[in-house]
């Protein structure tokens, strides 16, 4: 999938190591807040990022959610968000840990409104590693749905869950926090 490679980003703290991706109408980098909970500053680089810093602009550790801004702008393509999603629909999982080479999975989607904490969640079978963490989930024809968050039982199945690019929070003071930010993609009416 050529949009993946464009967007995929691959960070490093002391202390760990994972993915993330570019949205350039925003400028961010989207990861899970765990891979960068306590720096103000990561390494990143990519397929056509040259290695540089990136400075931590937002955490929320209730939703596994880091937001990156990088030193030094990147000229990467956009990627177009798909905000609707359904049960059996295919999808693929992208990264580019620092530690696998690039990473992709394909599978279903199980649960398209999984519920985690008040924020709306996709469960899929589209399983990476634990270096993929805060990559990237796809539709089959490469619009972006979500990043993935970690992996989850769900009877006796093994399932990821990835944070919905819906972002339909039922908590309305994470709400207004986010709408505050700029963070558009995030904050749709609770």
């Amino acid at each position: 999938m050529d949009i993946a490679k464009h967007i995929n980003i691959r960070l490093a703290t002391p202390e760990a190591i994972g993915s993330g991706f570019y949205l350039k109408d925003y400028n961010i980098i989207v990861t899970a807040e765990h891979l960068v909970r306590g720096y103000s500053k990561i390494i990143i680089d990519g397929n056509e990022i040259p290695r540089q810093l990136a400075e931590v602009i937002f955490t929320d550790s209730m939703l596994d959610l880091g937001l990156l801004r990088p030193v030094n702008p990147l000229d990467i393509k956009s990627v177009r968000i798909q905000e609707d999603c359904e049960e059996e629909q295919a999808v693929i999982s992208y990264a580019y840990p620092f530690t696998e080479g690039e990473l992709t999975e394909s599978g279903y989607i199980d649960d398209e409104g999984f519920d985690f904490h008040g924020h709306s969640h996709i469960m899929h079978d589209a399983l990476l590693s634990n270096a993929a963490n805060g990559s990237a989930l796809f539709t089959a024809e490469g619009e972006l749905l979500g990043m993935n968050n970690f992996i989850s039982w769900k009877g006796r199945s093994e399932l990821g869950l990835s944070s919905s690019m819906r972002g339909r929070t039922r908590d309305p003071v994470r709400w207004r926090i986010l709408r505050a930010r700029g963070l558009p993609f995030l904050c749709r009416d609770p």
